[in-house]
């Protein structure tokens, strides 16, 4: 048996993620949003969990702050409720007294506590209101035979966070992202020659990467375009990361449930299965992959597979919504339906939205017979593709329904 998380309730579940993701680097693992009906009572928590029969739950949001696969997880909980109570008492400095019964804290080990001290006090405290110091100089005291130094702040939203430092464990607890230095690889092929290399090899020319990676940000950017590169060709998280952090990337796009479980474990979690997933095993797969991330896009072209989707997700008692993109024929003639028949299949998504098991999230296709063209005929061909697309929006959106994403 091992504790497996920590549950929390807080006034804000977003923010209080923010603040552990930006201050101690927890990370992201999944969310559940929920509209206010039905409320508890209706779906009879009320008894079950003991509060008022108009509680509802706006926001659930789990968290990793650490690399083991046990006691590492936070889960933080966002409640409404009539009658809620803030927080109780508090003590002179502003925060709930030690000794209170409802009190509660979470601690994080750190390397080296002086550092985070210096840093949460340079950049955390003018960034987050609230945030202050309970203890300053840290305490000192022998604990399972090591040294161990202690200090708490307060949060955000009033609860205290300890930081502690061990004498030998601190060896191999990470620094935090926001305090490391230069990247240094230890790997024994780093400056080796080229020839050194076992084949086959996976290489990048950064060089040449980094400057076809800054003209494509430029030119999406020069029109107010977002872009979302695709990753069936390298299939690399790594340099996919590079993408989105350095270059403004959007997210990613892969083919297949399996790359977007792979994206997901290395930790993106913007992802578009940019294909119709449609067999039992890997629509659940997918449905389960939503809790995982923070958007997860697949494409649909047919009513039956919408349905499938939704039902799949409904399976689960806290649902994370799917965002499906209907996928328009521009020409490739693989998949995609026309733009006539896609008015129908945003109407059915928009219908189960009610559910909270999928959303509509714009439209797709997929130019991939332009490629091989000529150059006269690829321009040509590419600017046709693009008024089907065009049209299908102006279809869409005459039936009422907006549409903020169209991409291809």
């Amino acid at each position: 048996m091992g504790l497996d998380h920590v549950g929390i309730v807080v006034p804000n579940a977003q923010e209080a993620a923010d603040f552990l993701i930006d201050v101690f680097d927890a990370e992201f693992d999944w969310e559940v949003k929920r509209e206010p009906e039905p409320k508890f009572g209706e779906r009879g928590w009320d008894k079950l969990f003991g509060v008022h029969r108009e509680t509802y739950m706006p926001h659930v949001i789990m968290l990793k702050c650490g690399d083991a696969p046990l006691t590492q997880y936070v889960e933080l909980f966002e409640f409404v409720s009539p009658d809620q109570s803030e927080v109780p008492r508090k003590g002179e400095g502003g925060w709930l007294r030690f000794s209170d019964i409802t009190n509660s804290y979470i601690s994080f080990t750190v390397k080296d506590l002086d550092a985070v001290m210096a840093h949460i006090k340079n950049e955390v405290v003018p960034k987050w209101d609230g945030v202050r110091f309970i203890q300053d100089p840290p305490m000192e005291f022998p604990l399972r035979g090591e040294v161990c130094r202690s200090t708490f702040i307060v949060s955000p939203w009033g609860q205290w966070v300890e930081l502690t430092e061990w004498s030998e464990g601190r060896h191999s607890v990470p620094v935090l992202k926001k305090l490391r230095g230069d990247v240094r690889y230890d790997h024994p092929c780093v400056g080796q020659p080229v020839e050194a290399l076992e084949t086959p090899c996976y290489m990048v020319d950064l060089d040449a990467f980094e400057h076809n990676a800054g003209l494509m940000r430029e030119r999406f950017a020069a029109h107010g375009v977002a872009w979302r590169p695709t990753c069936k060709g390298h299939k690399s998280p790594t340099l996919a990361r590079k993408l989105t952090e350095e270059f403004g990337a959007q997210g990613v796009l892969v083919l297949t449930v399996e790359e977007a479980e792979k994206f997901a474990q290395e930790g993106h979690d913007d992802i578009h299965v940019a294909n119709q997933v449609v067999s039992a095993t890997k629509v659940e797969k997918l449905s389960l992959l939503a809790k995982c991330v923070r958007r997860l896009k697949v494409n649909v072209d047919d009513a039956a597979n919408i349905r499938q989707l939704s039902d799949a997700v409904a399976q689960w008692e806290i649902a994370t919504p799917l965002e499906l993109m209907v996928e328009i024929n521009i020409g490739h003639n693989r998949c995609g339906v026309s733009p006539a028949e896609a008015v129908p299949l945003v109407q059915l998504v928009k219908e189960l939205e009610a559910h909270g098991t999928v959303r509509f999230g714009g439209l797709a296709g997929y130019e991939g017979h332009t490629p091989v063209l000529p150059p006269e005929e690829k321009t040509a061909e590419t600017r046709r593709a693009h008024g089907v697309l065009a049209e299908a929006k102006r279809l869409v959106e005459e039936a009422g329904i907006s549409v903020d994403v169209v991409t291809g």
